[in-house]
């Protein structure tokens, strides 16, 4: 998972921290099918992001939907010292994913465009989550 040797694309990384990534996993691995958080750690037996969950309400509600304008990062409320956009604040906790639970991911390495990125994995996500 960390690289792929076996293609012909040498040794380039296929997830790395700091990276940002859009998780879609098999069905029934997770409460949600898709996470979005940076990547703090990846090898070969999974991955571990950081999310930032929303507060544990009945009934659960999905994440505020969050706009921005051209010059705000499209990734900082993502963070975690990100104050909380709506409501009480959310809490900041890595997910670890094994790799056989990943079925597909949406990846923004240190090359792509955040801003198009963030609106990419918005949609990703409410899509995998339906």
């Amino acid at each position: 998972m960390a690289s792929n040797k076996t293609a012909n694309w040498g040794t380039l990384p296929l997830l790395k921290p700091g990276w940002w990534v859009a998780l879609t996993l098999k069905p029934d691995t997770a409460p949600r099918r898709c996470y979005f958080g940076e990547i703090q750690a990846v090898d070969d037996s999974g991955i571990r992001i950081t999310c930032d969950w929303p507060p544990i309400t009945p009934p659960p509600v999905p994440a505020p939907e969050v706009n921005y304008d051209d010059t705000a990062d499209p990734l900082a409320a993502h963070r975690p010292d990100a104050e909380p956009l709506v409501g009480p604040p959310s809490v900041k906790f890595d997910l670890y994913l094994p790799r056989e639970s990943i079925q597909s991911a949406l990846v923004a390495t240190d090359e792509h465009d955040k801003n198009l990125f963030a609106a990419h994995a918005k949609q990703w996500r409410t899509d995998m989550n339906k």
